[in-house]
């Protein structure tokens, strides 16, 4: 059977970070979801300290928008996606001085305690095995490091459903539900809708202190100008950050 690695190589050439409008792939994380994360992190991660000297993780980078912003604002940056070809866009597209690392999260057992911060946007809900993640996320913190995310907020989701049925039916896991999304046509990930109340319980077991949630929600300029896909009067994300 194929697998998930495949087919976002596939789908990495849809990518285009250099610019952004309309037609754009993740215009909304890049718009929405990416300004909030920024916020967090110089909000969250030592004060006391320069930019330069705070290193940040960012988790399932793709093709490095959020690791090129974060470098343009001063920060010691490291990329990370188990697509080669999302690194290799990354690579041509951002400013040198970003590590980047191909691999997923069975790739971090060498970087333990090594980030201030640590950044996951739109990721764990592709993740199975929320526990495990967080548990090895934490491990790769250091001490009061801070771990944000952004995944699909549940109520968006099942609206889309309703407008589009870009995902299926749900089905009932103990994480919350399962919903199968296509991201283009033929080429079909399962995603793992948790809520909020789920997320909390889940990063508390795992010693983790929650400090914010947000669903950042699409201004009347955006909608205008960008005309997103799916639903605009629901959120489309669920963001929430956590202190070790």
């Amino acid at each position: 059977m194929e697998n998930e690695r495949e087919k976002w190589e596939r789908i990495a050439p849809t990518f285009d970070p250099r610019e952004i409008n309309s037609e754009s792939r993740g215009v909304e994380n890049r718009l929405v979801a990416h300004p909030l994360a920024l916020e967090w992190l110089k909000k969250y991660c030592k004060p006391s300290l320069s930019n330069s000297r705070i290193s940040i993780l960012d988790f399932g980078c793709g093709p490095g928008a959020l690791c090129k912003t974060l470098a343009n604002q001063g920060f010691q940056v490291t990329g990370m996606d188990f697509s080669g070809s999302m690194i290799a866009i990354a690579k041509s597209s951002c400013p040198k001085g970003i590590h980047f690392i191909e691999g997923g999260i069975s790739s971090l057992g060498n970087l333990q305690g090594s980030f201030h911060a640590i950044a996951a946007m739109m990721v764990l809900q592709f993740i199975p095995d929320l526990h495990q993640a967080v548990e090895i996320f934490s491990a790769n913190l250091r001490p009061k490091g801070i771990f944000i995310f952004a995944v699909h907020n549940p109520e968006w989701a099942h609206a889309l459903l309703k407008e589009h049925k870009k995902f299926s039916d749900p089905r009932q896991t103990p994480d919350g539900e399962i919903m199968d999304f296509e991201l283009q046509p033929g080429d079909i990930v399962t995603n793992h809708l948790r809520t909020e109340a789920f997320y909390k319980t889940a990063f508390a077991q795992h010693g983790l202190t929650h400090l914010e949630t947000s669903y950042p929600p699409y201004t009347v300029s955006f909608i205008k100008k960008n005309n997103p896909k799916g639903p605009t009067d629901v959120s489309k994300f669920l963001m929430m950050a956590f202190r070790k």
